[in-house]
């Protein structure tokens, strides 16, 4: 059984290494050789910031017992603060001892409520308990040359594997790289197998089904980055980061990922005002980008209608640009037995683990959402499963995987894996036993979950700023979520006497974040005693 100190998970964070990587096939070379020779990337280690080491719980020894005074002294000040929460809101809170499961403080505790992104907790803890963090997603390249017709023309198969990290920003940047040179490296390797042409570039998106976006997500926001669309071959998270330039009479259109002319539409016009925007242009893909423009501007992240389609698309310019000509793009699965003339010539790689931490530590709904689908399209061993991945029954099997790991879950309801649905409903109480017990598991397994948390005031991801209290900076790990109407945290907080909690607020219409705070800086020891005078707070030290 695993059971160690929350800062010894996070102490990992630095073994994660981005590790999707591009690989020759046949062949004794490193992995990621064919990608420009930036050195692997680390997540900063974040362990200085929560604790020091020699104070951390080890495994079966229990750290300084919390006098049963101050437990009851901390319910008081929260079940105060609650009292004066609109009843008509939904708050629940439940708040637990890492070591021994002992209550510390209930409220609400098996009120089902909206968890928003709190829920991508449960998706990315049923797939590290149902592969393991070394599972990998592995995306391939086949090359078939053409009998008859010029020497260098070939057809080309790309084998998608769900992966969603394929030209992300984030796995880029710490490469030192752009999310489509990516892609540029591919091209790279088809040129040195001396493909010079390509008849039909074929598209296999099988290993998930082609339910693009979720049911329960809104229709009107269908544009919008966190409703990006869900596939088995995605690139630059299913996006285009669009801005515009006044260079001329006619204003210019930058996009990347870099995308053919006859994907880009440009209808804008320069005039004094300032309204431009993009839609969808229907049919095979494609923006339009239309209305008045006055200085340059950058759009905010824009979702793709058809990931394969995008894809390819992208994934054609990228081979054009190298002096590959691309004669047709089209979907098609490629059959092992079928091809028996065409060379495996490219694997990419990413792990699991790798995943779950741009899932977790940055809020990424495409991570999650390919991470549901991941769960049925693959068996325990990694291998394909007979259907495609998809979003009803990859959400079963991370019910079942829960469950069988010892998390009740009657009365939850899973509608998607990110918690973009104001369907989801979960409880505090189960939000914070799952906590508990991915501790519990294997040591990789625990140690990975923790290391995806984002850190409370770290160099990255979505409590950088936001719950960014001081007293709580860098001695709580977890989970943020915001939906319309909904504010959410979990996680684990450690205090200064070495005691590890873990603990779950979900607020539904129960106004901001600044509750969660409060919650938060209370378990810390923010509270008055009582001998203090009302309004003085004890002093605590601030965590190093």
């Amino acid at each position: 059984m695993f059971r160690t100190g929350i800062a010894t998970g996070l102490a990992l964070a630095s073994a994660l290494l981005f590790t999707s990587t591009t690989a020759w096939s046949q062949s004794k070379r490193p992995r990621g050789e064919v990608v420009p020779s930036a050195p692997a990337p680390t997540r900063p280690d974040a362990s200085p910031r929560v604790v020091e080491t020699e104070t951390v719980p080890q495994a079966g020894v229990r750290p300084g017992s919390v006098e049963r005074s101050e437990i009851a002294a901390i319910r008081a000040h929260l079940e105060r603060r609650l009292a004066r929460v609109d009843r008509n809101s939904g708050v629940g809170i439940l708040v637990t001892s890492v070591d021994d499961g002992r209550v510390w403080f209930a409220h609400n505790a098996d009120a089902p409520l909206k968890p928003a992104s709190v829920l991508k907790l449960f998706t990315s803890a049923a797939a590290l308990l149902r592969f393991g963090p070394d599972f990998e997603y592995e995306t391939r390249i086949y090359v078939r040359p053409r009998l008859h017709g010029e020497r260098g023309r070939s057809d080309v198969w790309v084998v998608g594997s769900g992966d969603p990290a394929i030209g992300d920003p984030r796995f880029a940047e710490r490469a030192g790289q752009k999310g489509s040179d990516l892609l540029r490296a591919w091209a790279d390797t088809l040129v040195r197998r001396g493909v010079a042409e390509v008849e039909t570039l074929f598209l296999d998106d099988s290993v998930f089904d082609r339910q693009w976006r979720n049911r329960d997500w809104p229709a009107d926001q269908a544009l919008r980055w966190y409703q990006a669309p869900v596939g088995a071959l995605c690139v630059n998270d299913n996006c285009i980061d669009a801005s515009v330039l006044l260079e001329g009479r006619v204003p210019t259109i930058r996009v990347e990922p870099p995308l053919p002319s006859d994907w880009i539409v440009n209808e804008l016009q320069r005039a004094r005002q300032h309204s431009p925007r993009i839609l969808h242009s229907g049919g095979a893909g494609g923006f339009v980008f239309s209305g008045p423009v006055a200085r340059a501007h950058q759009f905010e992240s824009t979702a793709c209608a058809d990931p394969t389609l995008f894809f390819g698309a992208a994934l054609r310019e990228a081979l054009e640009s190298r002096g590959i000509s691309v004669r047709r793009v089209a979907r098609g699965e490629y059959v092992e037995s079928g091809q028996d003339r065409a060379r495996l010539v490219l694997r990419h790689r990413t792990r699991l683990a790798d995943a779950v931490w741009r899932c977790n530590t940055f809020s990424q709904n495409l991570f999650a959402e390919c991470i549901a689908k991941t769960l049925s399209a693959y068996r325990p061993d990694g291998r394909r499963s007979t259907a495609a991945g998809s979003w009803d029954e990859g959400l079963r099997v991370a019910r079942h995987t829960l469950e069988d790991a010892g998390v009740s879950l009657r009365g939850a309801d899973f509608r998607d894996g990110c918690g973009l649905s104001h369907g989801n409903r979960v409880t505090a109480r189960q939000t914070a036993d799952l906590l508990r017990v991915m501790l519990r598991q294997e040591r990789r397994v625990a140690e990975t979950f923790v290391a995806s948390l984002a850190v409370c005031g770290g160099e990255e991801g979505s409590m950088r700023t936001r719950f960014a209290d001081e007293l709580l900076r860098g001695r709580v790990v977890g989970k943020t979520g915001s939906i319309s109407g909904v504010s959410t945290l979990a996680g684990y907080l450690t205090r200064d006497d070495g005691e590890q909690l873990a603990f779950a607020i979900l607020m539904n219409d129960a106004g901001n974040d600044a509750l969660a705070v409060e919650v938060c800086r209370v378990l810390a020891g923010d509270y008055p005693s009582a001998g203090d005078e009302p309004g003085v707070r004890r002093e605590r030290k601030t965590p190093r």
